[in-house]
């Protein structure tokens, strides 16, 4: 009974580590939205995309680092550092396949927290539910982007 908690609490860990991802996500959205609004307020139209393209870069950077990189599970074999959410979800299914037969219940209770964990990086429950913050921001700073190169584009 030792493996099956042992992949009980692996998977749990990951779940978290997965909602822990959406709730920063938002809390991001808040300072991406604040961040695009000053750049929309410098003077001079170039400096305006330069401040929105070190934004972006900013904020994706720190996106990426956030997902990959997991100071949680650092010296853990199911979860390296440069690995995404669902690669680790694709890891675990493969280990709890190569460790229980399919029929038995404990894959089966198994394989359904899995499936909990990859629902949750849906693009429907994240663009519905856990990151619409995110989203609404990333689409206003698109908007104030365009908006910039569009004003630049056309001054003659």
């Amino acid at each position: 009974m030792a493996k099956f908690e042992l992949f009980a609490n692996r998977i749990e860990e990951l779940h978290d580590e997965i909602q822990n991802y959406h709730h920063n996500l938002n809390m991001e959205a808040v300072f991406l939205f604040l961040a695009s609004l000053g750049c929309y307020s410098v003077p001079n139209d170039w400096l305006k995309i330069i401040a929105l393209c070190i934004t972006f870069f900013l904020f994706t950077f720190n996106l990426i680092n956030s997902a990959f990189n997991n100071p949680k599970f650092p010296n853990s074999n199911y979860h390296p550092w440069h690995r995404s959410f669902l690669k680790n979800i694709d890891y675990l299914e493969m280990t709890i396949d190569a460790a229980y037969p399919e029929n038995t219940p404990e894959h089966s209770l198994l394989r359904e927290k899995l499936m909990n964990c990859r629902e949750l990086l849906s693009t429907k429950k994240l663009i519905l539910g856990k990151s619409i913050k995110f989203l609404i921001c990333f689409i206003f700073f698109w908007c104030v982007f365009f908006d910039i190169l569009c004003a630049v584009l056309t001054k003659k």
